[in-house]
C-alpha cells in the first residue's frame, strides 16, 4: 500500500489573521485533499474558505467514486454553499440581496 504524507504551508500575507483553509481526509473513495484561497482580504474570506472545504469534502464522502463529473458538482456544492451564506449575510445587514450569477469551474477538459 502507497503511504502519503501531506504537509500544509500558509501564511497570512500583510493580513493579521490567515484566510486561507484546508482539508485532508480519508473518504470511502479515497484521499482528499482540498485547498481553499481565503479571498485576499475581503470581508468574510476565511469563512468563505472552511464553507468551501466543508462543502467538497461532505459531497465527496457521500460519492461512492470520484470521476469528472462528481469533482464539478462539488465544486458546484461549495459554490452554492458560499452563495447562500452571502444572502444571508446580507439578510441580516439589512440589505436586499444582490443577484449573484452562478459559476462553474473549468477543468482542463473544459468542463
Amino acid at each position: 500500500a502507497m503511504r502519503i504524507t501531506s504537509h500544509v504551508l500558509t501564511a497570512s500575507g500583510s493580513r493579521s489573521y490567515n484566510q486561507d483553509a484546508h482539508g485532508d481526509q480519508e473518504l470511502p473513495a479515497g484521499r482528499c485533499l482540498v485547498v481553499a484561497d481565503g479571498a485576499g482580504g475581503h470581508l468574510g474570506g476565511d469563512r468563505a474558505a472552511r464553507l468551501v472545504i466543508d462543502a467538497v469534502m461532505l459531497h465527496l464522502a457521500a460519492a461512492p467514486s470520484w470521476n469528472p463529473e462528481v469533482l464539478v458538482a462539488a465544486v458546484d456544492a461549495a459554490s452554492a454553499s458560499v452563495r447562500r451564506a452571502q444572502l444571508v449575510d446580507e439578510r441580516r445587514r439589512g440589505r436586499s440581496p444582490r443577484p449573484v450569477p452562478p459559476r462553474r469551474c473549468r477543468g482542463r477538459s473544459g468542463r
